[in-house]
């Protein structure tokens, strides 16, 4: 896995270097640039697969295009094997070479042909044409800024902080989608002007013209109603394949096991393929909540080579800032765990399989309820938002606006609601629950726990795979009809019964668990304090964005934690925001290297 950059439209090398040095972490092996009038690209290496010959920029056959590239591609080799078949020679072993030929052979649409997660852009020196993609499902990152005919990329927006000409600034738009979702559904980033490349999306810049076109759809087609026995050896068959070819790698892999349905159906289907003893790991915080122990039955069932670490959570307030150096954005939900677990990894491998998109594409939220069979035509739909909405301590949507100062709420779009993506999707015909179920992949899984997976484990150079999320599995679960997903209130129904005669009863039976992030001892333990200093009135009238009272009585609700726990999650919504101007608007420039954290190289 990499960390790559670059622009178009301009000169100036030593911002190449500026660029990929703020996120060496995300390849600290190695480090690659090409630069020609008005374009220049960099790479920061991850090595994963041919450790010897796979230094990039690697350009084509005929040397026309030349490519910077993050990810993995899990089908190269049979990509490869076709290209071969037409005469092209390789000089390496790698999926970055595989990726430009097939890209120079049969253009932009060849992308749908890619299996695997990645970002990466493509220069055309004939053309003079930059080419970026994103995976289907959006797993690695690609942000993008636009100004005056220049376009510059990064797989972080910190890096596009480097250019001289942009400063920093809140997108109003996006600060309210964070507070209703926790996350930022959508193109937009926090940072006025810069974008996300949608996943499943290509973007072409030619003389300062920019075209985004869609290469993928989630949606496969509904389909008649197949029986259970089919869709259960399907979903075993895809899956298992999936996790095979998720298996390449030429640096230690092995897998996260939190001792729940999803990891553990990932390690015994590794442990089915792999030619060695699978290398799994878990991490517990020493609590009630702690899931080790049905970790520890499924690596005794399968035999892994097992490792627990047992984490001290007390540090998280004064790491806070650097977790938000790496998130860009504030988000409320398990980051302590994932910062955990890339530095836990690290340890031991450099690759693992983790279970994230199982509960998006199979049901295995709460939340998903009110949609099932069993109950949809019983639940109002005021009910089924407020079902919803709940998980997220919606802050900011209809009804809360008044949390905003009246300056800053008149920066929102005209008639924008924030909440309109699921309520298109909660209001579609069909099969609703496949209906909100694409939602949440559209936007709740590349936009929240893809994006905190990604930069929580590269924070700690560390590659994090996602069988679950194969394109063709995801097709097949889309058309599968939703009741085989949530059967009455039977979470991921199909993975269980897939994974029957596999997996150990007692761990087909858990309900899931998680690990949350602990508001409650937090703000026992000090939080309240330090959410008092960073939210006095006084720091709330200079920033401009929140009205002092609106978030006193915040405070005054948020002390009462039996009948108002949402609303810690609200204030510490409002803390983490406050912690991110100071990272990211309150350091201008060369301030940037007051931060200790920072990798070595990005202060040079």
């Amino acid at each position: 896995m990499c960390g790559i950059a670059g622009f178009a439209g301009f000169d100036d090398p030593a911002l190449l270097r500026r660029m990929t040095g703020l996120i060496s972490y995300r390849g600290p092996d190695d480090d690659g640039f090409f630069e020609a009038p008005g374009v220049a690209l960099g790479h920061r290496r991850l090595s994963i697969i041919d450790l010897s010959t796979g230094h990039q920029p690697i350009t084509s056959h005929d040397d026309r295009l030349v490519i910077v590239y993050n990810g993995e591609i899990y089908n190269y080799r049979e990509l490869r094997a076709g290209l071969e078949k037409k005469g092209i020679r390789f000089r390496t072993a790698t999926d970055t070479e595989v990726i430009v030929n097939l890209v120079r052979e049969e253009g932009p649409d060849a992308v749908a042909k890619l299996n695997g997660i990645f970002a990466f852009a493509i220069w055309d020196t004939v053309d003079r044409k930059l080419f970026l993609a994103r995976d289907h499902l959006g797993v690695k990152p690609l942000v993008y800024h636009r100004r005056d005919g220049a376009l510059l990329f990064a797989s972080e927006a910190k890096a596009l902080l480097e250019w001289p000409e942009y400063r920093a600034a809140v997108a109003p738009a996006a600060l309210r989608q964070n507070l209703v979702y926790s996350f930022i559904p959508g193109d937009e980033t926090l940072f006025a002007g810069i974008f996300k490349l949608p996943a499943a999306h290509t973007l072409t810049w030619q003389d300062g013209q920019v075209e985004i076109r869609r290469y993928w759809s989630l949606d496969g087609g509904e389909e008649a109603d197949r029986g259970e026995e089919h869709y259960r050896r399907e979903l075993l068959e895809l899956l298992q394949d999936s996790v095979r070819g998720q298996l390449v790698s030429d640096v230690p892999l092995g897998a996260t096991l939190s001792g729940g349905l999803d990891s553990s159906a990932i390690v015994a289907l590794m442990s089915r393929v792999a030619d060695r003893s699978v290398k799994t790991f878990s991490i517990g915080f020493g609590g009630a909540k702690d899931e080790l122990k049905y970790a520890r039955v499924v690596a005794d069932r399968f035999k892994t080579d097992h490792t627990e670490f047992i984490v001290d959570p007390s540090r998280f307030t004064e790491m806070l800032p650097r977790i938000l150096w790496h998130l860009e954005e504030p988000v409320l939900s398990s980051i302590l765990p994932t910062w955990y677990l890339g530095e836990a990894a690290r340890k031991i491998v450099t690759v693992i399989l983790i279970g994230e998109g199982s509960d998006e594409i199979f049901a295995g939220y709460r939340r998903f309820w009110p949609v099932a069979e069993r109950y949809r035509r019983l639940t109002p739909a005021a009910l089924k938002r407020w079902f919803y909405f709940w998980h997220f301590s919606s802050l900011g949507g209809p009804g809360s606006e008044a949390i905003f100062a009246d300056g800053f709420r008149r920066q929102f779009p005209a008639a924008a609601n924030p909440l309109a993506p699921y309520l298109a999707a909660a209001s579609a015909g069909g099969d609703a629950l496949n209906a909100l179920l694409r939602y949440e992949q559209s936007y709740e899984l590349p936009d929240f726990q893809l994006l905190r997976i990604d930069r929580l484990t590269m924070a700690h150079s560390v590659e994090a795979r996602v069988p679950y999320l194969d394109p063709r599995l995801v097709h097949f679960a889309n058309r599968m009809p939703g009741r085989y997903k949530l059967n009455g209130n039977n979470e991921k129904y199909i993975l269980r019964r897939a994974m029957q005669g596999i997996l150990p009863d007692e761990i087909l039976a858990r309900r899931k668990q998680g690990l949350g992030t602990p508001l409650i001892p937090w703000f026992k333990g000090g939080m309240f304090d330090v959410a008092r200093d960073l939210l006095s009135p006084a720091n709330l009238r200079a920033r401009g964005y929140f009205e002092p009272a609106a978030v006193e009585r915040l405070f005054g609700t948020a002390r009462n934690h039996t009948l108002h726990r949402e609303d810690l999650g609200k204030l510490f919504k409002l803390v983490m925001f406050e912690l991110w101007c100071r990272v990211f608007l309150d350091r201008p420039g060369g301030a940037w290297r007051e931060l200790d954290w920072l990798p070595a190289r990005a202060t040079a």
